[in-house]
């Protein structure tokens, strides 16, 4: 599944479609499965990077470091967060099982309920190294992030050694490989 914005009257709208494959016609159909809502478009007005150690990033949670990483990316595009809300064009918190929703195309992806979502409970599908960083890269992108190359490495290799340590996860791993 993946997001796209669809032009209508000067306004965008966020949908995530679906890729299907059609046998008789060999040949894939995009499918819209879900509107997402309007997508607003902030300008990047600074370049703030983050300021995280390596041992800051192995003590503390994936989930939090995801709400600096957006938190960083939002102060990035001019929006400011007041007491427990943003503010942009309408009040937002970073939630994503909170209405009302928002929908940012920020660099090369979108920051909304949906992408939070899926980076918040981000878990890695394939066994293969190479597969596992494409699929947290893409997932992080998609997200409209933008992560250093080395931090992008710590966190990896955060998510790797909570998979390795859990022994929940890696027999939910060996359930899917099966």
């Amino acid at each position: 599944m993946f997001l796209r914005t669809k032009k209508i009257k000067n306004n965008s709208y966020l949908y995530a479609i679906d890729n299907k494959w059609y046998k008789r016609k060999k040949a894939p159909r995009a499918k819209s499965q879900k509107y997402l809502g309007k997508c607003h478009k902030p300008e990047r007005i600074n370049n703030y990077k983050p300021k995280l150690t390596n041992k800051q990033i192995e003590i503390t949670p994936f989930k939090e470091i995801i709400k600096y990483l957006v938190e960083l990316e939002l102060n990035n595009h001019g929006i400011e967060k007041q007491g427990r809300y943003y503010q942009y064009q309408h009040k937002f918190r970073l939630n994503p099982y909170l209405n009302p929703q928002i929908n940012l195309e920020m660099n090369e992806g979108f920051l909304c309920n949906y992408t939070l979502n899926k980076l918040y409970n981000f878990k890695f599908k394939s066994t293969n190294l190479k597969e596992k960083a494409k699929e947290l890269a893409n997932t992080i992108l998609q997200s409209g992030l933008k992560v250093e190359e080395d931090l992008f490495i710590e966190l990896y290799k955060k998510l790797n050694k909570q998979l390795e340590h859990n022994p929940n996860n890696v027999q939910e791993w060996n359930n899917k490989t099966a």
